[in-house]
């Protein structure tokens, strides 16, 4: 048996920790770990057991791909967009900014080049 500490929001449980702390719920189990993911907001608690909620796991995980998907789309303008700022750069401004180690040393190869290796 050992005791765990749930914050809980209603009985979702938010945080899982194994120490005594304001506002958080003490439960004791019949095992020493809890499962990854029981503080990622898809976990309810009923009083004596915990179990996965999966309307709410599904609500999780479909929020986390459209994250990844906006993070990579930022990511992508951010690419798109340094290689157009490169491609205004002389060859000479080019050149210190890549002795200066700003740019990698391919840089001077054209804006292609610089977006396929980042």
């Amino acid at each position: 048996m050992k005791k765990f500490y749930f914050r809980l929001d209603g009985d979702i449980i938010t945080d899982a920790i194994d120490y005594p702390f304001t506002g958080y719920t003490e439960v004791t189990l019949n095992e020493n770990y809890l499962p990854a993911g029981i503080n990622a907001g898809y976990y309810k608690w009923n009083g004596t057991a915990y179990g996965r909620d999966d309307v709410l796991f599904n609500a999780s995980v479909s929020e986390q791909v459209a994250k990844g998907k906006e993070e990579g789309r930022e990511e992508i303008r951010d690419i798109v967009g340094g290689a157009a700022a490169l491609s205004t750069l002389t060859q000479e401004a080019k050149t210190e900014l890549i002795n200066k180690g700003v740019l990698p040393a391919n840089a001077s190869l054209g804006v292609f080049s610089a977006v396929r290796k980042k």
